[in-house]
């Protein structure tokens, strides 16, 4: 148990964390993540270059533990919106505002996101391994994304809500691969909007699929 200190100190330092990320996130939304720098990084957070080694090792940290904060924040959020007993096309309505929502008010930084899948193969590597247990818990926050997405429909299912004969992991996959397409659709276009219709036509897609007719005989 931690004395009152120990609190304190803790308290303190969580804060100045958080104002490092905050500032990270500015900074990484203007310049992307190849252009930012860790002096941009303290100017804006109003530290010396050399206190940002007391919380982060580098660039990359400060880079993956914005990452994991988001997904922590859309995890929390579909958390709340998904309901167990809800119809499912209620649950996947709730799923895509909170998505969208956070991709639109974090627009800018999510745009930055596919600068590290730029890197060669073996800066990846590297990358990676010298992040070790980020890039694990990064990982984890997608894998508990995708098991709320499962639950959706496994719990959907046993409604009698889902007809098809999917699994219902390959489901969720299939749903949140059509997300990201909607994203990156997003990201190429250069804004991304909390749009009802498009919202709408993604529910149609869903119930009613593309709609093919069988090959005339």
């Amino acid at each position: 148990m931690m004395d009152a200190k120990t609190t304190r100190d803790q308290v303190v330092r969580d804060a100045k964390s958080t104002l490092i990320l905050d500032a990270a996130l500015k900074v990484f939304s203007e310049k992307g993540f190849h252009e930012a720098r860790l002096d941009d990084i303290a100017v804006a957070a109003g530290f010396s270059k050399a206190s940002l080694y007391n919380y982060y090792e580098d660039k990359e940290s400060i880079f993956l533990n914005l990452l994991i904060r988001m997904h922590e924040k859309i995890i929390e959020t579909l958390s709340a919106g998904i309901q167990k007993d809800q119809h499912i096309l209620e649950n996947l309505t709730s799923m895509l505002r909170s998505i969208l929502k956070i991709y639109y008010e974090n627009f800018s930084f999510s745009m930055t996101m596919s600068d590290l899948k730029s890197m060669a193969p073996v800066s990846i590597e590297k990358f990676q391994k010298h992040h070790e247990s980020l890039m694990m818990r990064f990982k984890e926050h997608s894998a508990q994304m995708l098991e709320l997405s499962v639950n959706v429909f496994s719990n959907a299912r046993a409604r009698g809500e889902i007809k098809s004969s999917i699994d219902d992991k390959t489901l969720a996959e299939f749903v949140t691969a059509l997300i990201h397409g909607v994203l990156f659709d997003c990201k190429a276009r250069g804004k991304i909007e909390i749009d009802e219709k498009l919202i709408s036509n993604i529910r149609e897609f869903l119930v009613k699929g593309i709609g093919i007719f069988p090959k005339p005989m």
